[in-house]
């Protein structure tokens, strides 16, 4: 399943061990550690991009804030790098990457549609997006 490893680089760098073990991936030196910590740190980051719309979504019943032509970029550019995973055989966790981003955009689509044409949201029905919104308060003041 994995590849072997060539145990020294060519400038001299012993491959890291534990990664090779855990992750299949050959890594050498502090500067290879560092870039794959950096990598999976992205890749958590991008795995929590979207659910707060998501969540605000739900919560507001609307979808006010997004743009149909923005989704549907979005999504083709996912469907793009889902085809090019599969195509070019890349690892699993790549191609599950890809197919967890394409989920996540069809869910934004759902409830874009959802609620644009089947729960039409009305102007009385706004739900704060914090448990106190103070962003919101300050406005209803200078409003009044």
């Amino acid at each position: 399943m994995f590849s072997e490893c060539e145990p020294i680089s060519e400038d001299g760098q012993h491959y890291v061990r534990w990664i090779h073990f855990l992750f299949g991936s050959c890594v050498y030196g502090n500067q290879g550690i560092f870039s794959f910590i950096l990598g999976f740190a992205s890749i958590a980051c991008w795995l929590c991009a979207q659910f707060p719309q998501i969540i605000t979504n739900y919560r507001n019943k609307s979808v006010d804030g997004l743009s149909l032509l923005f989704l549907m970029n979005w999504l083709l550019g996912d469907l793009a790098n889902l085809v090019g995973c599969i195509l070019t055989k890349q690892l699993p966790f790549q191609v599950y990457l890809a197919i967890y981003f394409c989920s996540v955009d069809f869910g934004l689509f759902f409830q874009y549609f959802y609620y644009s044409w089947f729960y039409p949201r009305q102007d009385d029905e706004y739900v704060p997006i914090g448990p106190d919104d103070p962003i919101n308060q300050r406005i209803k003041e200078r409003i009044s």
